[in-house]
């Protein structure tokens, strides 16, 4: 983001998923390097390592999760579906 872009962090459920939402107000992401997004060790970054999309994607699906972007010259959006898992009751079965 750049100076003045605003990021917005929204937590909700939808019937039994939670559904986590990260989005932005800056220039959005190029889509040459949208296509390589969750791909380990890319990034646009100096310095950066590209693991960290990379990483974040693989531990939602292993909760069986999914990870949605738009983006767009008005923001790029992250929206995070993990589903929600029944309350142990604590009583013995």
């Amino acid at each position: 983001t750049r100076p003045g872009d605003s990021i917005t962090v929204t937590l909700s459920r939808l019937w039994n998923e939670l559904v986590l939402t990260v989005a932005d107000t800056g220039p959005g992401i190029d889509p040459e390097v949208a296509e390589r997004l969750f791909e380990p060790f890319s990034t646009t970054k100096q310095g950066g390592s590209g693991l960290g999309l990379a990483v974040t994607h693989r531990a939602i699906e292993a909760h069986r999760g999914y990870v949605l972007v738009d983006s767009d010259s008005a923001g790029t959006r992250f929206t995070v579906l993990l589903p929600r898992t029944p309350h142990s009751t604590g009583a013995a079965a």
